[in-house]
């Protein structure tokens, strides 16, 4: 009554401004109190970031990178690890070795260990102290009996030192958490990813995140009239008692969100505390590299930081780890950066 009334025809309907009126005010209290405003994504100039150390490439394609104290493991297509002490800031490594699930393309090139993301929780395996070590294999799109080809391998690297001094890494796949799709539509929730999930464990709150993209991220890959979205999808971390092989379906999501973007070229990230950071690009055919920031309790977007080229010198973003309280990036051209973005 207080924003439409009667109109005059009969008396009982209302007339058109009353309908524009009430239109109005619903769309207002649906504004206000349903759907209130979030606070814009901030976006951060990262022109400043600056070259921390050059690495020696072991292998043509570089991709992940997971540090533990000094140690940054560089990861490459196949899953081949090379380890370089970040304190020394030598370009040689310490040691270059097969990770557990290394797959040059057996049985299949489905299933090469692309090694894209990786990350090291907080479990440890026995009395091992380099926690367990989570990779995101795979290299086909689609899946097997099994679920995508994209899957998460639990490594355990192993460190010895000889009588020489000299450092050497042995790793064993310990457990591989497939997700497998089907039954999706039955539950209230979005299909997680289009082919190409990307693994985030929290060791500290046993949950597993699952990573990606409601269309590829390509240009030309989006239908038309339509936009991409980036979709977040919690749950349970299995226990290494559950087996070398765990198969997730929709029934054990926990949670989800998306976040419309049409931002291009997923590369890896890193999950820190309720933040996952993830990178993007591949600045020679023009996708620029990137980093958004998202943040798991408000279930949003939080940060872009943009204007990376320049300071990367035109690298592919890779991945990115934390050493010494600094976001540390990796490129595919041999360079470890330091972030110079956020605000400390």
């Amino acid at each position: 009554q207080d924003v439409a009334a009667p109109g005059l025809a009969d008396g009982v309907h209302m007339d058109a401004k009353s309908h524009i009126s009430l239109g109005k005010a619903v769309a207002d209290f649906i504004k206000k109190e349903i759907y209130p405003s979030k606070p814009a994504v901030v976006d951060y100039d990262g022109s400043r970031s600056k070259l921390y150390m050059r690495f020696q490439k072991q292998m043509h394609a570089a991709q992940g990178m997971a540090i533990h104290n000094e140690r940054a493991y560089l990861l490459y297509d196949s899953g081949w690890c090379a380890v370089h002490d970040l304190s020394e800031r030598d370009a040689k490594p310490l040691d270059f070795f097969p990770l557990g699930s290394m797959n040059e393309g057996t049985p299949t090139k489905d299933y090469r260990n692309h090694a894209n993301q990786a990350m090291f929780g907080t479990l440890q395996h026995g009395d091992n102290p380099i926690p367990l070590l989570y990779v995101t294999i795979g290299k086909g799109i689609g899946t097997d009996e099994d679920g995508f080809y994209y899957r998460c391998a639990v490594e355990n690297i192993v460190r010895t030192t000889d009588e020489n001094g000299v450092e050497h890494h042995r790793a064993e796949t310990l457990q591989t958490i497939c997700y497998q799709p089907e039954g999706i539509e039955n539950t209230a929730f979005m299909p997680p990813c289009w082919g190409c999930p990307a693994f985030f464990p929290d060791t500290k709150n046993g949950f597993l995140y699952i990573f990606s993209a409601r269309y590829r991220t390509k240009r030309g890959c989006v239908p038309e009239g339509e936009q991409n979205a980036f979709i977040i999808t919690k749950f349970p971390l299995p226990e290494l008692s559950a087996g070398s092989m765990v198969h997730l379906t929709p029934a054990d999501i926990l949670d989800q969100f998306a976040v419309p973007s049409d931002t291009l070229f997923t590369q890896g990230g890193l999950l820190a505390g309720d933040k996952l950071i993830y990178t993007f690009g591949l600045p020679e055919q023009n996708y620029p590299d990137e980093i958004m920031v998202f943040d798991l309790k408000q279930k949003k977007l939080t940060a872009h930081i943009r204007n990376l080229d320049e300071a990367l010198h035109g690298e592919e973003l890779e991945s990115c780890a934390i050493y010494c309280g600094n976001l540390m990036l990796n490129t595919c051209a041999g360079g470890i950066y330091t972030l110079c973005a956020l605000p400390k």
